[in-house]
C-alpha cells in the first residue's frame, strides 16, 4: 500500500520537522511494520514513530518534503493493525451465534404458535428455519428437560399443512401408507414379508381396521419393522404421495427424507416398541381425502 504525502507545511508542523504519516488505530502492533522512502531505505515503524492522541507521526529527519511513503508488513509477521485471525474468527463466531439466536427465536414463536392455534403464519420462512435450528434446538431442549420431542411435532404439523392441499387432489391409487409394526398386538399372527408384516385383518389391533378402509379405497400399505423395509417400500412401485405414521422423531425425519413427495403424517399418541396408539379417526379421514373423496368412518367398520 502506498500513501503520498508532500508534507504539512503550516505554522505548528514546518514540514522539515514533523509530517503526518496516516491515520492508524492507537493499538496499532508497530514493531511488525516497517517504512520505505522512495524505496531505498528502509526503517522499522517503531524506530520512527512516536504516539499522538489520534495520529502516529514520524519526525522530519526521516523524510523530505515531496516524498512517497510505502509501510508494509514484515513476511514473517501475523499480525495487521490491531486486527489479526483470532480477532475476525472470533468476530465471525459471534455473529453466527447472533444469527442462530434469531434464528432459533423465530423458530419457536411461528412453531409454537401453529401447533396452538393451527394456523400457519410465514411457511416457507418457518421451514427454512426449522431447517436450520432443528439439532439446535432438539439438544438445548433435552439438556433443559423440556419436551424435545415438541420441535418434532412443530415440522411434522407445518408440512402437513403445507401438503394439505396438493394431497387431497391425488388419486387413492398413486398414495401409500406405511405404519409401524409396534402398531400390532402382542399376538399378532401376521408373518414377516418382503415389503414388511402380512396382515390377516385378526381383529386384535387397529392396523386391521385402517387396512381394511385402505384395501376399500385402493391404497396399498405397508407395515414396516425397519428403516431397510421403508427402503424396500419405496423401490416396489411409483407413487406420489404418502400417508406415514410413527412416532414423532422417526415420522419427521421420513417426512423431511421425503420432501420430493407430497406426505401427511400422524403421530403416535403413545410411542415405544410394543402396544402403540394412534388416532385411527385421523388416519381414516386422510385415507377419505385421497380422490375419489369418500367418507368412512370407524362405524362404518363395524
Amino acid at each position: 500500500m502506498t500513501i503520498k504525502y508532500t508534507g504539512v507545511n503550516d505554522e505548528n508542523y514546518p514540514s522539515y520537522r514533523r509530517t503526518t504519516l496516516f491515520q492508524l488505530p492507537r493499538r496499532i502492533e508497530i514493531k511488525h511494520y516497517f517504512l520505505t522512502i522512495n524505496k531505498k531505505k528502509t526503517f522499522p515503524l517503531s524506530d520512527i514513530l512516536d504516539g499522538d492522541k489520534d495520529f502516529y507521526y514520524f519526525s522530519s529527519n526521516m523524510l523530505k518534503h515531496g516524498k512517497t511513503v510505502t509501510y508494509k508488513q514484515n513476511e514473517g509477521a501475523s499480525v495487521l493493525m490491531d486486527i489479526n485471525i483470532f480477532t475476525i474468527l472470533g468476530q465471525i463466531v459471534v455473529a453466527i451465534l447472533v444469527v442462530l439466536l434469531i434464528l432459533i427465536i423465530i423458530t419457536l414463536i411461528l412453531g409454537l404458535y401453529l401447533i396452538k392455534s393451527k394456523k400457519l403464519l410465514f411457511p416457507r420462512l418457518l421451514i427454512f428455519t426449522l431447517n436450520i435450528t432443528y439439532p439446535t434446538i432438539k439438544y438445548f431442549l433435552d439438556i433443559l428437560q423440556l419436551d424435545d420431542l415438541m420441535i418434532d411435532r412443530i415440522s411434522i404439523d407445518l408440512r402437513n399443512k403445507l401438503n394439505k392441499d396438493d394431497f387431497k387432489k391425488l388419486d387413492a391409487h398413486d398414495v401409500i401408507m406405511v405404519l409401524p409394526h409396534c402398531l400390532r398386538a402382542n399376538n399378532c399372527p401376521a408373518v414377516l414379508g418382503p415389503s414388511g408384516l402380512e396382515c390377516v385383518k385378526c381383529g386384535n389391533c387397529c392396523i386391521g381396521t385402517i387396512k381394511h378402509f385402505g384395501d376399500l379405497k385402493g391404497i396399498d400399505i405397508y407395515i414396516v419393522p425397519g428403516s431397510t423395509f421403508i427402503k424396500n417400500v419405496l423401490k416396489k412401485r411409483p407413487f406420489k404421495g404418502v400417508i406415514g405414521v410413527a412416532c414423532p422423531i422417526d415420522l419427521n425425519k421420513s417426512m423431511t427424507a421425503l420432501s420430493n413427495f407430497t406426505v401427511q403424517g400422524v403421530y403416535l399418541l403413545k410411542d415405544g416398541c410394543i402396544n402403540t396408539m394412534v388416532n385411527v379417526d385421523e388416519v381414516i379421514d386422510l385415507i377419505n381425502q385421497t380422490q375419489p373423496h369418500t367418507e368412512y368412518n370407524v362405524d362404518y367398520f363395524k
